[in-house]
């Protein structure tokens, strides 16, 4: 088995880990891929009420978006861990930039899941106005590493929180990049054409790989998505691409695609 064969199959195995670990009565986006950490290293979060008035408006705010009472919100709990996903993350968002008139972005809260990093990454922006992806829909989930990266889709409703899930069970040597959809930031038109999208991820992908082969990710209607940035990589630039699909519609022609994008390859499209 050759080198790219085996990291594809490892990629599937991994996958295939987090689907049997996820909980089985939730049905909501989030959750579908959701799993908890092994439980050695597991531990609760302890309530700290807000400190500074800061603190309290973002309090205020994650209240509002996540349609929970203020008592119950602490400063160190995680938004995930409340229920936040890709969608309250960018109702948060968007939020705090008009209540608070700060040019805050998805990619400035990445590493910033509570409400105390929260509260720094803003004091900040209040001070110099730089923000860390203004414009930017490749967000680097874990970029460190020397192996091939692995690029990761949205799905239907544009963000890219639900891939943070794999990481725990990834290498710490395996880079990540998860590709958002445009216009979550509110400052583009979104792309609505399944061939737009793919084009425009081709281009983020190849801003951080030049040269195959590729690997990558796709969930729900994120599958189709991979699929035409595969065949894309193949018909413009010749290289190898494969591709992990969770939980995807295939129909007869998306099939075909995918056979296309795989002729020609050893092991092309997965």
């Amino acid at each position: 088995m050759t080198r790219t064969k085996r990291h594809a199959a490892l990629c599937w195995w991994i996958v295939c880990l987090v689907l049997r670990q996820a909980k089985s009565q939730r049905i909501g986006l989030a959750e579908r891929l959701g799993l908890n950490i092994p439980a050695q290293a597991e531990k609760e979060t302890k309530y700290v009420p807000p400190t500074t008035p800061l603190e309290g408006e973002i309090v205020a705010i994650w209240a509002d978006v996540l349609k929970r009472p203020v008592e119950s919100i602490g400063i160190q709990y995680p938004f995930r861990e409340l229920g936040g996903d890709s969608l309250g993350a960018t109702r948060l968002v968007l939020a705090i930039r008009q209540r608070m008139n700060v040019p805050v972005t998805i990619l400035d809260f990445f590493d910033a899941p509570t409400i105390a990093d929260q509260s720094r990454v803003i004091e900040r922006l209040k001070k110099n106005g730089t923000t860390v992806g203004a414009s930017s829909t490749l967000i680097p989930l874990q970029p460190q590493g020397s192996r091939p990266p692995l690029f990761c889709t949205h799905a239907v409703e544009g963000g890219v929180f639900i891939y943070q899930n794999l990481l725990p069970y990834l290498h710490s040597d395996q880079p990540v990049y998860a590709l958002q959809a445009v216009g979550m930031e509110g400052e583009q038109e979104p792309l609505e054409r399944i061939e737009d999208i793919a084009d425009h991820q081709v281009r983020e992908i190849r801003s951080v790989q030049t040269k195959g082969p590729y690997f990558l990710c796709g969930y729900s209607m994120g599958t189709k998505t991979a699929v035409e940035v595969t065949r894309r990589l193949r018909e413009q630039y010749g290289e190898v691409a494969h591709v992990l699909c969770i939980d995807g519609t295939f129909n007869r022609k998306l099939k075909s695609r995918v056979e296309g994008a795989a002729k020609g390859f050893p092991g092309g499209a997965t």
